[in-house]
């Protein structure tokens, strides 16, 4: 592996109260790690989705609303849990992160309809 790419990893915010008592989300931290791209077919991805409750019982990605599906390799050392990602300076969700080992396999997808912006 050549470990030639890069993705950001964004945390999730932390919740802070103040004086007053009123809740106040913080900032996302990003964190700039190495990644490999791995290939995933539209198969082997409605697959991997298949166990996923969160989403339809159809197998097509089209019909469980994901656009810009990739899968990248990292560092499991490297991967704390995070939610989502900036992969080539577009926002993603981490869908399912698998694997054993020393690496771990983010699967990562836009569903049709998200337009959060990026963070600062």
């Amino acid at each position: 592996m050549r470990w030639n790419d890069c993705v950001t990893l964004l945390s999730a915010p932390d919740s802070y109260q103040d004086a007053s008592g009123a809740w106040h989300s913080g900032e996302r931290q990003r964190r700039t790690i190495f990644c490999n791209p791995m290939t995933i077919g539209t198969m082997a991805m409605a697959n991997l989705r298949s166990s996923d409750v969160r989403l339809a019982n159809s197998t097509d990605p089209v019909d469980m609303g994901l656009r810009n599906q990739h899968m990248i390799q990292v560092k499991a050392i490297d991967y704390a849990g995070e939610d989502q990602c900036l992969y080539h300076g577009d926002l993603y969700e981490i869908m399912f992160a698998t694997g054993a080992g020393e690496n771990r396999n983010l699967v990562i997808a836009q569903r049709v309809g998200d337009y959060a912006e990026v963070p600062e």
